[in-house]
């Protein structure tokens, strides 16, 4: 396969010069016989250094494209251009041969240590395994998040609605007051004396009357009398009193 790529646009001609770092350029004529006569050296470079992003080969027919010929000044054919994106590194006029390869060779040698430019020849975004899927694939998160969002505030409701209020003879058969509340009680409160407080009342519920319970009590009386000022009618009052059995 050829490396060389004959222009047939300005547009063309315009891309494939912002996507390598340098792009020498053949200006011929098919009428032009040195331009004949050089192809073939012409040829062989290309073959020996073009690199993609880096250092590219093209042919401009100048009857064909008048307007770069115009626009780089070229008068005599053959003409070899080697270019940046935005200037001109070396200008080779007639059927040079050596002059052309000791310009291709310092612009290869420059090329292999430029950044290589991005290529615009293949544009579009590539997958590997593992990559997100393609917009029309992908699921409509919004959309998804809403609906959750929506459901989970329905769920809520019919929680909210369904939730029974808790009266005071509820909330008194379901454990009374704990260390920490109000007259002496717990009201549930964290850390070490809470915890202390839930696995007492759970064991008086559990077991009444064995020995855990008893044990659960006296941790509970102790409590409720420690953090009272009056520690004899706390302890008269505690739920864990026996004697309220």
């Amino acid at each position: 396969m050829s490396k060389i790529t004959p222009i047939t646009s300005a547009a063309q001609f315009n891309t494939i010069l912002s996507s390598h770092a340098y792009t020498v350029v053949d200006f011929y004529a098919d009428w032009c016989g040195p331009c004949k006569a050089i192809a073939p050296i012409y040829a062989a470079l290309a073959t020996a250094h073009a690199s993609p992003g880096r250092l590219a080969f093209v042919k401009v027919d100048v009857d064909a494209q008048q307007g770069i010929a115009r626009q780089y000044g070229v008068s005599a054919m053959p003409t070899f251009l080697i270019l940046t994106p935005t200037t001109t590194v070396s200008t080779i006029r007639g059927a040079d041969a050596a002059g052309l390869r000791a310009a291709v060779s310092r612009a290869a040698t420059a090329a292999a240590t430029a950044p290589a430019r991005a290529s615009t020849v293949f544009q579009t975004k590539g997958y590997v395994l593992g990559d997100a899927p393609s917009p029309s694939s992908a699921p409509n998160t919004t959309a998804n998040t809403t609906a959750s969002n929506s459901k989970a505030s329905g769920s809520a409701s019919t929680a909210s609605s369904s939730a029974k209020p808790i009266t005071a003879a509820a909330a008194t058969r379901g454990g009374g007051q704990r260390l920490g509340a109000a007259n002496g009680g717990t009201g549930g409160g964290g850390g070490l004396l809470g915890g202390i407080s839930e696995w007492a009342w759970s064991v008086t519920r559990r077991g009444r009357g064995g020995v855990l319970d008893t044990a659960a009590r006296f941790v509970g009386l102790y409590f409720a009398s420690l953090f009272s000022f009056d520690a004899g009618k706390s302890a008269e009052a505690s739920v864990w009193n026996i004697k309220r059995r």
